[in-house]
């Protein structure tokens, strides 16, 4: 079995994972392109029907045009009698943990080198070999792919509003199986290591006679000569230390992965005693897809203190498979995929505060404080002509408290910083959710122009995120749009650098 295929079929798999669960991204999607374009920042200067979602206290300030346009209501939601969100659309993506990383090592890789059972007198292909080792040795459920999406209207007449809205969110990632993997095309160990030793002496950076080891302990070194059925100052041994002190100062191996790919290298051998025919790696392709119905009502109890509450009726759905990369059933597992669903109802209850004074405005919102919670289920697949369970656990949508202050000196500009109080979590287990998010707009007659950034303090690989909107308001048609996108952390995959976290939102309604 060639690695070139096993490769692509590999890429197809996750990919068709990843569209098999994504349908609702409760916790992480934004509803509203003013808010995508403010960061997210939205709890404490909403102003329009979506507040149905970012802190529905708000509709108790609207249609009170006895607090109009004053200093106290710099939003200006007194005059706010009906407002229509027809149609809003958004998506989003982010790389988890060190996937974006091995996407920017895996591309350097030429795979085709790595067929021929020949090393080709290249340097690039044995840092290729120990790339792939390293990073097969420490690929887990942590490095994945997760989208989200939402779409849906929502409308405000007074101090009521109605939505309509699906949110989404899938991620698909890998469960290696490290130990059969015996794959590459040499005839045994010393094949390799003599393979090794021509491309060192076709290496004029190398000098083997003055070489001093400077990543392998001695330890390492033994067993490595071992695995390659070499003595311990071999050249082959001693350019393999060489060449991981390069990747690992070019930052394509870190840590335990130059570790990881000395065990796994003897894996890669033939008789290493695990075939890759008998390989157990998987891709888990898990989402989580929701309709939702809310309804709000705020009530002010005077012109500077409101509260409001959100009702919202939930049909989730959980979904997901697990696909075992070397299967010879996998067909009947895609045909099965619209099947692998389980449905049902809950009701959410979103609880929000506003005080506000001339030029600030204090926001306490809590989302989801009863927990909804929606069942997964167990489906038999076959795996090689074998019945296997698999369990897709339950989606629980955890409570979240976000407090917002917002400084608006005038009607034109609005600063406002959010803090989700919370870590939330999503149905990938390792991957909290806790927003720090900052925005600003400043309205131009008819431009409303939005610039923010938020961060996911839940866990500490995840880059500030910079956003940026525009939103045009003609005779109370309002058109908006907005994106995201990460600041650092960008991966150049096949010719291309990919942002490792990006979204989009966009809009149409009517504001009277």
């Amino acid at each position: 079995m060639k690695l070139r295929g096993i490769g692509r079929r590999s890429v197809g798999i996750v990919w068709a994972g990843l569209i098999a669960a994504t349908a609702v991204g409760e916790q992480y999607a934004f509803v509203g392109a003013r808010a995508t374009g403010m960061g997210g920042a939205n709890a404490a200067s909403t102003r329009d029907s979506t507040a149905i979602w970012h802190n529905p206290a708000a509709f108790g300030f609207m249609a009170q045009p006895q607090w109009a346009s004053n200093s106290v209501d710099r939003a200006n939601l007194g005059n706010e009698r009906f407002s229509w969100e027809l149609l809003g659309v958004g998506a989003g993506y982010a790389m988890t943990e060190d996937l974006g990383r091995y996407l920017d090592v895996l591309a350097k890789i030429d795979i085709d080198e790595l067929e021929k059972g020949s090393l080709s007198g290249a340097r690039e292909n044995v840092q290729s070999l120990l790339s792939l080792a390293g990073i097969v040795s420490e690929l887990n459920k942590g490095d994945s792919l997760y989208a989200d999406a939402t779409a849906g209207t929502s409308v405000q007449i007074g101090h009521f509003g109605i939505g309509l809205r699906m949110f989404a969110e899938g991620v698909a990632y890998a469960v290696p199986d490290r130990d059969n993997l015996s794959l590459l095309s040499f005839d045994d160990a010393e094949d390799l290591a003599n393979e090794i030793r021509i491309v060192s002496s076709n290496d004029t950076d190398f000098v083997s006679g003055t070489y001093t080891f400077t990543v392998l302990t001695p330890a390492q070194q033994n067993d490595l000569a071992n695995k390659l059925t070499v003595s311990d100052d071999d050249d082959s041994v001693k350019y393999i230390d060489f060449n991981l002190q390069r990747l690992a100062n070019a930052g394509d191996l870190e840590g335990s992965e130059i570790s990881g790919a000395l065990d796994v290298i003897g894996n890669l051998l033939p008789g290493s005693g695990g075939n890759i025919e008998s390989n157990q790696t998987v891709v888990v392709g898990r989402g989580f897809s929701m309709v939702e119905v809310p309804v709000s009502y705020g009530w002010a109890v005077n012109e500077n203190f409101s509260i409001g509450a959100t009702a919202k009726l939930m049909h989730g759905s959980v979904l997901g498979t697990q696909v075992w990369i070397f299967n010879e059933d996998n067909d009947k597992i895609f045909d099965d995929l619209s099947d692998n669903i389980n449905s049902s109802l809950n009701v959410g209850l979103d609880l929000g505060m506003i005080y506000r004074i001339p030029n600030f405005s204090f926001a306490l919102v809590g989302h989801n404080l009863n927990r909804p919670e929606f069942k997964g289920f167990t489906e038999t697949v076959m795996v090689n002509g074998i019945d296997r369970q698999v369990k897709i656990p339950d989606v629980k949508i955890d409570p979240q408290l976000t407090a917002g202050i917002a400084f608006m000196p005038s009607q034109r500009l609005t600063l406002e910083a959010n803090l989700d109080l919370l870590e939330a979590g999503s149905i990938l287990g390792n991957y909290d959710i806790q927003r720090f998010s900052i925005g600003s707009e400043l309205d131009i007659w008819l431009l409303a122009l939005r610039l923010g950034a938020y961060r996911n303090l839940a866990v500490s690989w995840q880059d500030w995120v910079g956003t940026l909107g525009v939103g045009a308001n003609l005779f109370g048609v309002r058109a908006e749009i907005a994106g995201a996108v990460s600041l650092a952390g960008n991966v150049e995959y096949d010719g291309y650098d990919i942002p490792a976290e990006a979204r989009l939102y966009a809009s149409i309604g009517f504001d009277f």
